[in-house]
């Protein structure tokens, strides 16, 4: 016998397991159904919220804080106001800013 011959490599064939299939098997229908209930929850998070939104009136139920005043003026005789954090404080961009929202939200737009 020549040396060649004594260690000769031969190929084992193993058996796959068949719990690696029913694996990949569980993996695959877990990863489609995670899908399915991504889009489930998109689905029913944009219908609810159009529903909430309708509900509340596109958000009118916040005017009611603002509703008996029409300019940032107005304010610190309905409310009150921490001390150096009043209107009088505020910058003009601010008071700007504080002005247009009173007025959007007191003269709503019909749409």
């Amino acid at each position: 016998m020549q040396a060649e011959d004594k260690y000769t490599l031969t190929k084992v064939k193993l058996k796959e397991p068949s719990f690696t299939k029913l694996h990949v098997v569980v993996n695959a229908v877990g990863f489609l159904f995670s899908i399915v209930i991504v889009i489930l929850v998109g689905i029913d998070t944009i219908a609810n919220n159009w529903a909430v939104n309708d509900y509340i009136g596109n958000g009118h139920r916040f005017i009611t804080p603002v509703a008996s005043v029409n300019t940032a003026a107005d304010l610190p005789s309905q409310y009150s106001f921490d001390v150096k954090r009043g209107i009088n404080d505020m910058s003009r961009i601010g008071i700007w800013m504080l002005n247009y929202t009173i007025q959007v939200l007191s003269n709503p737009a019909t749409d």
